[in-house]
């Protein structure tokens, strides 16, 4: 397996847990590395956090269908007799210009969760919580 397959597969699982709802809500779950009630959220806040929820589910989506057809493409280019080095290039270029977009999002809807939380919850968070995946409740 190349770098380019390696690399997609490990961003794609993490694009995949970075939105998925249940990777905090399930009890038990080996990925949860935070307990979100640590934070102590308010009802208004936990109501603000589902309120971003949809904006992720979107992301997830979007992300599927985009290496879906990265797949596609790449494997049109596999099966050509001739590797072309341009048309590779291209897909390549494509895919990572996409991926910065997602990346994009994906750091905004972070903010924006961020920012619901007041300044003990924002120190609680960045001490123990950074690296986890979003919330969800």
């Amino acid at each position: 397996m190349n770098w380019e397959a390696k690399y997609l597969g490990i961003l794609m699982t993490v694009l995949t847990l970075c939105f998925s709802a249940n990777a905090i809500a399930k009890e038990g779950n080996s990925m949860v590395r935070c307990d979100i009630k640590k934070l102590q959220l308010t009802e208004s806040q936990k109501r603000q956090i589902r309120e971003l929820h949809p904006e992720g589910k979107q992301a997830r989506e979007y992300a599927r269908r985009e290496w879906l057809a990265y797949r596609k493409q790449t494997e049109n280019l596999m099966m050509q007799k001739d590797f072309d080095d341009r048309k590779a290039q291209s897909i390549i270029n494509t895919y990572l210009e996409k991926d910065a977009q997602r990346q994009l999002a994906y750091l905004k809807l972070k903010h924006a969760f961020f920012n619901i939380l007041d300044e003990k919850q924002k120190a609680i968070w960045l001490k123990e919580c950074s690296q986890e995946t979003f919330p969800s409740f």
